[in-house]
C-alpha cells in the first residue's frame, strides 16, 4: 500500500467550477489498486479575488449613488412641505426668486456677485414694499420698518447669519440673545450718557480743529478751484474721535491724512 499527496493546477473532476484543489490520492498498490481522490482544501485564484473586488466596488458606487439621490430627494420634500405649510404666513409676500419660498440659494448667489442692494433695491422701486428674499427672510423697502424690526422693544431677533460672521466674543452689534444684548448696551449707555459726553467735549473740539485746518490746507487762493474728497476725512475725524474718547489714544489719521498705522 502507499499514499501520495499531489497538488493538480488544472484537472476537470466533474466539479460545477475549475477551481484549483488539492487532492489526496489513497487506496490501491504497486499492482494497480484502484486509487481514490479526496478533495482536502480550496485555493482560491487571482482571477476569483478580482472578481470579488470588482463586485465589491460596484455595490459601494450603487449604495453611493443611491444614498445621493435619497438625500436630494429628502431635501426638497422636506423644503416643498415646509413651503406649502407656511407657518409664519410669509408665501402671502413676493418672491425675490421662484426659488426664494423654499431656499436661500439664489440670495447667496446674488450676495456673492455683489449685487444684492442693487437688485432689492430695482424691486422695492417697481412696486414691491415687502419681498421674500429667503424661507424665513423678508426685505422691506419703507423706511418705516426700521423702527419696528430695529426699535428697543421690537419682537424681531437678529438673524443667525450673526451668529456665523462673529468672532470669539460677541459685540453689541452681533449679539443675538436679547438678554445679552440688554446688558451690554446698559454698560455703553452709561458709558455715553450726556453727562460723560460734555466732560469729552474737548476732545471732540480738538479732532474738529484738525480736520478744518486739512481742510484749509486744501483750499486755494489762486483762481483755480481744487477737488477735496470729503468722505475720507469725515472717517478720519470719527477714528481720531472714537480712539481717543473710548480708549484716550490719538491713532493720528487727521494729521497724517491717511488710515494707516
Amino acid at each position: 500500500m502507499f499514499k501520495r499527496l499531489l497538488r493538480l493546477q488544472s484537472v476537470n473532476l466533474g466539479f460545477e467550477d475549475n477551481a484549483p484543489r488539492a487532492f489526496d490520492f489513497r487506496g490501491g498498490d504497486e499492482d494497480g489498486g484502484a486509487v481514490t481522490a479526496l478533495p482536502t482544501e480550496i485555493v482560491p485564484t487571482t482571477a476569483n479575488l478580482n472578481s470579488s473586488i470588482s463586485l465589491f466596488k460596484m455595490y459601494g458606487v450603487l449604495f453611493g449613488v443611491s444614498a445621493l439621490f435619497a438625500g436630494l430627494f429628502f431635501i426638497l420634500a422636506k423644503w416643498t412641505f415646509d413651503y406649502f405649510k407656511d407657518p409664519k404666513g410669509l408665501r402671502r409676500y413676493p418672491n425675490m426668486h421662484f426659488l426664494s419660498g423654499i431656499t436661500n440659494v439664489p440670495y447667496m448667489l446674488l450676495s456673492e456677485k455683489g449685487f444684492r442692494s442693487k437688485k432689492l433695491l430695482e424691486l422695492h422701486a417697481s412696486g414691491m414694499p415687502v419681498i421674500r428674499v429667503g424661507p424665513n427672510s423678508l426685505s422691506y423697502g419703507d423706511t418705516r420698518a426700521i423702527k419696528d424690526i430695529y426699535g428697543h422693544n421690537t419682537k424681531c431677533t437678529k438673524d443667525e447669519n450673526y451668529v456665523v460672521t462673529a468672532g470669539t466674543h460677541y459685540h453689541l452689534a452681533d449679539v443675538v440673545d436679547k438678554k445679552e444684548h440688554q446688558r451690554k448696551r446698559k454698560v455703553l449707555s452709561s458709558a455715553y450718557a450726556l453727562k460723560n459726553l460734555e466732560e469729552w467735549e474737548f476732545k471732540v473740539a480738538d479732532k474738529t480743529i484738525r480736520l478744518i485746518n486739512q481742510i484749509d490746507k486744501r483750499c486755494s487762493d489762486y483762481g483755480h478751484d481744487e477737488i477735496v474728497d470729503y468722505k475720507p476725512w469725515l472717517n478720519y475725524f470719527t477714528l481720531d474721535a472714537i480712539a481717543d474718547i473710548g480708549i484716550s489714544h490719538r491713532l493720528g489719521f487727521l494729521d497724517q491724512g491717511s488710515d494707516r498705522t
